[in-house]
Formats: C-alpha cells, structure tokens, sequence
C-alpha cells in the first residue's frame, strides 16, 4: 500500500469512525456475497461487472481492516500453512 492510499484509508476511519466503518464493511461484503450468489445461480449472468465492482469495494474495506488490525498477519501465516497442507497433502 502506497502511503497516500493509507492516508485516505486512514482519514476515512478518523472522518466517521470505527463503527461507521464496520457497517460499511458488512455492508459491501453483503453486497458481494448476493452477486455471487446470483450469478451462482444464474439468476443473471451479466453481473461479472457487478462482482468486480462489489469485490473493488471489498479490497478497499479488507486494506483498511488490514490497516487497523495488524496482528492479522500472524493468523494469516497460519492459514496459509494450513493451506498448503490440505492442497498438497503434507
């Protein structure tokens, strides 16, 4: 993350707060789950760019939680262990 894409990430948070912001989080990652869902279903196979669209609003709440949470990498190796074991049977 470049710092002026953490500055905006960051002022964000400080403009309207963390449980401003957690709600947008849920939000948008509601929004994505329903388009995948649809298009899962072929409720409407156009929504491709609805699914970017959605998934470019998603990247953006999970780069601020990144930012706000920075223990997360820890738990994140684990996965990724685990990960790896359960795809190449280690």
């Amino acid at each position: 993350m470049d710092s002026e894409y953490k500055q905006l990430l960051n002022d964000a948070y400080t403009k309207w707060g963390y449980h401003s912001q957690m709600l947008i989080w849920v939000e948008e990652m509601a929004e994505l789950i329903q388009k995948l869902v649809k298009r899962g279903r072929n409720i409407n196979p156009s929504f491709e760019n609805e699914i970017e669209d959605e998934l470019a609003d998603v990247t953006l709440c999970v780069d601020q939680m990144i930012m706000l949470f920075p223990n997360y990498k820890e738990y994140r190796e684990r996965k990724i262990a685990r990960l790896k074991r359960l795809v190449y049977d280690t």
